[in-house]
């Protein structure tokens, strides 16, 4: 427990410092081009690190993003699965076989109309989903020690503003084209 301690008194510490650096600076090109880097940094070694931590389970993220969806929102369709996950319906499309032949889900044909298949969770699929939950669980507990719950909700809502500027420069199909050089 003190090196949970130590690791928090060290986060709020560098939280401070970077809200102090950020005030301070005020607009600062390259601060947000830190930023970024250091989003997407957090991003890609907290995917690789993970991968790890489910690996013995021979499940990649792909397959997972897919199953905790499903597990969150019951079945869909291939493409309302792709289109919440933010990705083609092609890469959904390949996974699904694969969890389809793994006995981890199946395909429900629409019994009220003609839409395509439903893609639903199978009992095996159920119980992986909960054994990767736990997994998630202990993986998120070690990574995020450091911080406190207020500070994870701060960075979660700062993240969630940042994701949804993202999504709307996507949804917008900006570009290079659409920014101003002054």
């Amino acid at each position: 427990m003190p090196e949970i301690t130590s690791m928090r008194r060290k986060a709020t510490e560098s939280l401070t410092s970077i809200t102090q650096a950020i005030a301070s600076v005020g607009d600062s090109p390259q601060l947000d081009i830190e930023l970024g880097f250091l989003i997407h940094d957090v991003s890609r070694m907290r995917a690789a690190a993970f991968d790890r931590y489910i690996k013995p389970l021979n499940v990649s993220r792909s397959k997972w993003y897919i199953l905790a969806h499903l597990s969150a929102v019951g079945p869909l369709s291939q493409a309302e699965l792709a289109e919440r996950l933010k990705v083609g319906r092609s890469s959904v499309g390949s996974v699904i076989p694969v969890l389809y032949h793994d006995g981890l889900v199946r395909r429900q044909p629409s019994s009220t109309d003609l839409r395509p298949d439903r893609i639903s969770l199978t009992s095996r699929g159920r119980r992986l989903v909960d054994q990767i939950m736990e997994i998630e669980t202990a993986f998120n507990d070690r990574i995020l020690a450091a911080l406190s719950v207020d500070q994870r909700e701060l960075m979660a809502s700062h993240l969630s503003v940042i994701k949804q500027a993202a999504a709307s420069v996507v949804a917008n199909g900006e570009g290079i084209g659409s920014l101003r050089w002054v």
